[in-house]
């Protein structure tokens, strides 16, 4: 088996429901670390990797449904003889302590610059690790884990109604007001968007909005009151249950210790000046 590196991604950004544009052509493969929790998706199947992994085929794509942006790093290399069993990708644990190539690997992504010797040291040692980790997959030791197979494409509503979650998040929608959106019954889209993004649509909503309310709790001078309606809540007393259950604290409890923290912080800070001007 003879191994050529075509191209080298130091950093592949996946953005929210976005899926990575670094594929592969009918004659080569790809080897892609994700750094962050994505899906693999292939020939209509899909798998949710949690952890940190390497993958090698060719023919997939990591997906990223979640609301923050994903990363991958990874390579394109070309394989000769050419082989069908890059077809179904392999999936192995993260492990640059243990493993020699990943170690290779994982030093060539964090150089600023890429050094001839070491592509030629990675190139010459790649066919042993691909043909014992491929060895290990024919023996059954391939990574364990759920593989869902999907009906097919993922319908492009549910992908329009997660987008117009995030972008109107701070108005108050309903279930009803989704579906309406998408002319889809409200059951049917909340059981859908939940087998696609593993979180019902209302569920994703509260989410977001308390995430939104935690930054502006910390970052902004805006009452809890004040808050709560841009929010979308009906009232602060609403916001303020809401708030309490997700994050077993109140809203204004919340503020109050970010700003006692804040403020021994500071005269820790000008204690030091001041011993220091002594």
């Amino acid at each position: 088996m003879f191994c050529k590196i075509s191209l080298i991604k130091q950093q592949e950004i996946i953005p929210p429901q976005g899926v990575t544009l670094l594929n592969s052509g009918e004659t080569s493969c790809v080897y892609l670390e994700n750094l962050n929790p994505v899906d693999l998706v292939w020939r209509k199947k899909r798998q949710r990797l949690l952890e940190k992994h390497v993958i090698i085929g060719r023919k997939f794509q990591l997906y990223n449904f979640s609301s923050e942006i994903a990363v991958c790093r990874g390579l394109i290399f070309t394989v000769q003889p050419s082989h069908n069993m890059f077809d179904t990708p392999l999936i192995i644990k993260t492990n640059h302590d243990t493993n020699y190539f990943q170690g290779l690997v994982s030093d060539l992504f964090n150089r600023e610059g890429f050094n001839i010797n070491a592509i030629t040291d990675l190139e010459s040692n790649m066919h042993k690790f691909l043909e014992s980790a491929f060895k290990q997959r024919g023996e059954g030791n391939d990574l364990p884990g759920q593989t869902e197979k999907l009906a097919g494409n993922i319908d492009p509503r549910l992908i329009k109604i997660n987008r117009y979650i995030r972008q109107n998040y701070a108005k108050p929608l309903t279930l009803q007001h989704l579906s309406e959106i998408v002319h889809s019954n409200p059951i049917y889209l909340s059981n859908s968007y939940s087998k696609v993004f593993n979180i019902p649509p209302i569920k994703y909503l509260q989410n977001i909005k308390m995430k939104k309310a935690k930054e502006m709790i910390f970052e902004t001078r805006l009452s809890i009151k004040e808050i709560a309606n841009y929010l979308g809540y009906v009232s602060s007393s609403q916001f303020t249950n809401l708030f309490k259950r997700y994050y077993n604290i109140s809203p204004t409890e919340m503020r109050k210790k970010f700003v006692l923290s804040n403020s021994a912080f500071t005269d820790s800070q000008n204690k030091i000046l001041i011993h220091s001007s002594d």
